[in-house]
């Protein structure tokens, strides 16, 4: 075998191999302009991109939120916690989770559990639902490849619980400071599976 073929194969081999997960990752949130597109198409063939921007920070029913927009909607995210807390229309709440939605429980590391118990309240309709309740386990460090690139990230798995029927797994890349993939599947009105896979296509941190 070849000098150039040995290391060609030692190479791709070093390539392949698994990296040590890194240490427990505390939270930080994307900078003010930071741009990003992201792409969910659902099993019934349903597809939809949307542009998001962050904000700058704001202050929400006396609380600090983390904000971005899709120029229609401005969603708000705990600071503390970078979880969503609410989605607002023309200034006025759509949809809140009291305290939060609770994806998030940091520092996050491999094989850290928690439980998510949230109110969800669906303001237009006058809807609320309590206690909804998710099982929340970080299952490994992983390099993933979507359209935007390749990034390490970590694997965190959502199992339902109480008012809850939804099974997601999502992908956070600290690099970006972003949730990358995500996958949801539930069954929908009509009784039929449903599949909702969602990526990261574009990406452009703050000029």
């Amino acid at each position: 075998m070849s000098g150039g073929r040995l290391l060609a194969i030692v190479a791709l081999l070093a390539g392949c191999a698994g990296v040590p997960p890194p240490p427990p990752v505390n939270l930080e949130l994307p900078a003010a302009g930071t741009r990003w597109v992201w792409h969910s198409v659902d099993s019934h063939g349903t597809s939809i991109a949307a542009t998001w921007t962050v904000l700058e920070d704001g202050v929400w029913e006396g609380r600090p939120v983390h904000r971005v927009t899709d120029t229609r909607d401005v969603r708000l995210h705990d600071t503390t916690t970078g979880n969503w807390v609410a989605t607002l229309r023309d200034g006025q709440a759509r949809l809140v989770a009291s305290p939060h939605e609770g994806i998030f429980s940091w520092p996050l590391r491999v094989g850290k559990s928690w439980v998510a118990r949230v109110t969800l309240e669906d303001r237009e309709r006058g809807f609320t639902w309590s206690p909804v309740v998710t099982f929340w386990h970080v299952e490994r460090w992983e390099q993933v490849v979507v359209k935007a690139g390749t990034f390490w990230a970590f694997k965190l798995e959502g199992t339902p619980g109480i008012n809850n029927v939804t099974y997601t797994t999502l992908w956070y890349a600290p690099e970006i400071r972003l949730v990358i993939k995500q996958v949801r599947e539930r069954t929908d009105e009509t009784g039929r599976p449903l599949r909702v896979v969602s990526e990261l296509v574009e990406y452009h941190p703050t000029p």
